[in-house]
């Protein structure tokens, strides 16, 4: 979105270097309760840089880092019972360099991304929160509550014949609570991290076919329940979150409607009047929503052509492991959530986990048919 001097150079945060700065800064108790909070302009310093990799090695030896993620996990904590899902899959990263695909995972629950998360999370709330109540006008996220299914309406048939708190702890199973209080919970992403055994997997860090199956069909049928978030000038619930108002000012680099709302909170702390009225705010919204839904648009059809291009190149007679979705041969590949539908689906049933091939494939139509090996 910025020229490379602005967004790798002035507006990156480099080591030793001063950096103006919009803070959001949280005093937490000695119990890693929320005592209060101040917003404010200010410089920051950093003094050490750290990936995500080297920031998962010393958080449990690091003083500042490990009471950032204990935090983290209270935060996770107090929005589930307000009804907020934290349920992260792997993501897919793909990378093309010259003639070559190469296909990572990047694991959304280790402890230093778990951490990222939820401050970006507790700094944007509270960003919405200042906002209302200050009536600083700003583009707040809003999603309406989502279908309110019982647990065992999410997890059966994924969990029939299964042990849950064997095969995936990560889920919450108590017949006494529904999704307004959610099932499908994080697990402690200290422990999950270091110990592969706690997250669904076998002594060799892989995760079991069961566990892959239970979390294919839990999440394929909770995301049905969810309602498409929205913008809007109105603060609002934010259900998928559990927050009651939400704005997004943490990545200006990356959203012209961040960048917009920290000129609205510059404005205000600077004493000077905001330089977006509501009438102005209401166009960036329709146009932002607008990019926003045709950016993710064209990711998606980039990160599936790309992924159908390495399967056509490197996997097109292997056999796959694959977890049936419904009756209708609908199937999801293991390990790259691909979604696809199989030849002749006779008595396939959801849950199930099937050896496949591919059957047909065309990147450049995003079309991939597979049959059972």
């Amino acid at each position: 979105m910025f020229p490379e001097r602005l967004s790798t150079d002035l507006a990156s945060l480099r080591t030793e270097v001063p950096r103006p700065a919009f803070t959001v800064e949280v005093r937490f108790d000695k119990q890693a309760n929320r005592a209060g909070y101040r917003i404010a302009l200010s410089t920051i310093n950093v003094q050490k840089r750290l990936s995500y990799d080297e920031a998962d090695q010393i958080v449990e030896t690091d003083p500042a880092l490990y009471t950032l993620h204990r935090i983290a996990k209270q935060l996770q904590d107090s929005r589930s019972n307000r009804g907020a899902i934290t349920f992260r899959r792997a993501e897919l990263k793909i990378r093309v360099k010259g003639d070559e695909i190469q296909i990572t995972k990047i694991n959304p629950n280790s402890p230093s991304r778990f951490v990222v998360s939820e401050m970006m999370i507790l700094a944007n709330g509270l960003a919405a929160d200042f906002a209302s109540v200050n009536s600083i006008p700003v583009i707040y996220r809003t999603q309406e509550p989502r279908e309110a299914l019982a647990v065992e309406d999410i997890l059966s048939p994924a969990l029939d014949g299964v042990d849950s708190t064997r095969t995936a702890p990560w889920i919450r199973h108590d017949p006494q609570r529904d999704l307004k209080s959610p099932a499908l919970d994080g697990a402690d992403s200290m422990r999950t991290a270091k110990s592969p055994a706690l997250n669904g997997a076998d002594s060799t860090g892989r995760l079991s076919a069961t566990y892959k199956s239970v979390e294919a069909l839990a999440f394929e049928r909770l995301r049905k329940t969810f309602k498409r978030s929205r913008l809007s000038l109105t603060p609002g619930l934010h259900s998928g979150l559990g927050l009651g108002a939400y704005t997004q000012a943490s990545s200006p680099i990356r959203r012209y409607a961040d960048l917009v709302t920290q000129r609205q909170f510059t404005a205000t702390l600077s004493g000077v009047p905001v330089p977006y009225g509501r009438e102005e705010l209401l166009q960036i919204l329709a146009a932002a929503e607008a990019a926003e839904q045709e950016i993710r648009a064209i990711e998606d059809r980039s990160t599936n052509y790309w992924l159908l291009e390495y399967l056509a190149r490197y996997k097109k007679g292997e056999s796959l492991l694959a977890v049936v979705l419904d009756p209708k041969g609908n199937i999801e590949l293991q390990d790259y959530y691909l979604r696809g539908r199989v030849s002749s689906p006779a008595k396939l049933q959801p849950g199930e986990v099937v050896h496949v091939r591919i059957e047909t494939i065309d990147p450049a139509k995003g079309e991939v048919r597979f049959r059972i090996a």
